[in-house]
């Protein structure tokens, strides 16, 4: 007996001992339409949510500093924590994104201008990674939220030095 055979015998109801007329529980859920309608609902939903990360991981791979290529030593991270690195992602996405047209960031924002500028080219490329994970969708990363943040008219000096470094370790990529 082949396993289709198997399977159409167990959802029928065909092959069982017992001589009832009724059909089993799970034969009659087979059976009913709400219950179909529903399962083929969830696979169409399930394949919407399969093609629609696949393409959000693409999206996402955009602007991906290579880590490899940049000088490091050993550990890595030499000048900041992996704790202090998720506060100064946080720290980007609330001025570049949040609060960017806002009055009164300026001292701040310098503040966070000066902090990135202490990174290493190793440091700065995992925070662009992390940011752009974590936010980016597909015409905005952090090299471009820095560029566009019109808000930022003193000092431009601190934003002009960030952007070229950010451009020297590979970021700001707008095309795959």
């Amino acid at each position: 007996m082949s396993i289709y055979t198997k399977a159409a015998t167990l959802f029928t109801g065909a092959g069982a001992s017992n001589n009832d007329a009724q059909p089993k529980w799970y034969v009659q859920a087979f059976r009913s339409k709400p219950i179909m309608y529903g399962l083929v609902g969830v696979a169409i939903v399930g394949v919407i949510y399969y093609f629609g990360v696949k393409s959000a991981k693409n999206k996402l791979m955009l602007d991906q500093v290579d880590l490899d290529k940049l000088p490091s030593k050993s550990d890595k991270l030499e000048n900041i924590t992996r704790e202090e690195l998720d506060k100064l992602v946080a720290d980007c996405r609330w001025f570049f994104d949040n609060i960017s047209a806002s009055p009164g960031v300026y001292w701040p924002k310098n503040t966070l201008f000066t902090k990135l500028l202490t990174l290493t080219d190793y440091e700065l490329g995992v925070l662009n990674n992390q940011y752009n994970n974590l936010y980016a969708d597909t015409d905005t990363n952090l090299y471009n939220e820095i560029k566009d943040d019109y808000w930022y008219t003193y000092d431009e000096d601190l934003q002009i030095k960030l952007l070229n470094r950010l451009k020297a370790i590979g970021a700001g990529k707008t095309k795959a």
